[in-house]
């Protein structure tokens, strides 16, 4: 569905034959959506209008998600089931090209688990993304190139602030990379078992909502943990943050809107 931003109508909507996990990405031209079996969808913003479609390999055990596309330079960047990122050319949904972040190991499907799961992140020349079972790595948006590449495993989202990627990995452990190389600032390893969702920034803090209804809030320059608030609920996904306030959604439905001093 395409809605009227300032009404609330529809404008558009469209059918497609498989779930749909992830956002779409929108950048005023087109709207690129990825399946959850595997095919990847342009619509043209203005009617809806199929522009293309792309269908990439999907092992038989997967994760529960897809990776929401990011749209630059051009193209849509989307990570696999299959452990890869692509770039897709927005105009004609060819392939430009495909990098591997992770490669199965292990004697089960379980064990051989590798979806890029996370939304990519464009920072001018390079893209930042995540495998489960895989690699966080930096890789040059022309080529595909990989600039660097490190071992952790995860398939939250990541969050990107200065020159610092933050992360939560499968372990609920929170990091800090510097993007120059890759470097490890600091790790806080304070909620191991909690269901830590995917960091954000917020005025200072890491912020990270948890399965047993809390907000924790990480000091961002040291990784110690600063402080915590108690919620109606468990959260359900990632915190937004916007106009100085913090929302986040309680598994039960509810919105809550968080200020600090």
């Amino acid at each position: 569905f395409m809605l009227d931003a300032a009404t609330g109508e529809v404008n558009w909507h469209t059918k497609i034959n498989a779930e749909v996990l992830a956002d779409p990405a929108f950048d005023g031209s087109y709207v690129v959506v990825a399946a959850g079996n595997g095919e990847i969808f342009a619509f043209a913003a203005a009617d809806g209008e199929q522009v293309w479609s792309l269908p990439t390999d999907v092992p038989a055990l997967t994760l529960r998600g897809n990776s929401t596309p990011t749209l630059a330079a051009g193209g849509a960047i989307i990570g696999t089931a299959t452990g890869k990122l692509t770039v897709v050319v927005l105009e004609n949904g060819q392939q430009a090209w495909e990098a591997r972040l992770a490669v199965p190991k292990g004697a089960t499907e379980l064990q051989r688990l590798v979806d890029v799961d996370s939304a990519p992140i464009v920072s001018g020349p390079t893209i930042y993304n995540i495998a489960y079972n895989g690699q966080l790595a930096a890789i040059e948006i022309r080529t595909g190139r990989i600039i660097w590449q490190r071992e952790y495993s995860s398939f939250q989202n990541l969050e990107m602030y200065g020159n610092t990627l933050y992360l939560t990995d499968t372990q609920d452990h929170v990091y800090a990379i510097n993007t120059d190389g890759g470097i490890e600032r600091w790790v806080n390893n304070d909620f191991e078992g909690r269901e830590l969702t995917a960091p954000v920034y917020f005025k200072g803090h890491i912020v990270v909502g948890d399965d047993f209804g809390y907000l924790h809030f990480i000091d961002a320059q040291t990784g110690m943990t600063s402080g915590r608030l108690e919620l109606d609920d468990a959260a359900y996904s990632q915190p937004v943050v916007e106009d100085d306030q913090l929302y986040i959604q309680t598994r039960d439905g509810t919105l809550l809107a968080v200020r600090i001093n």
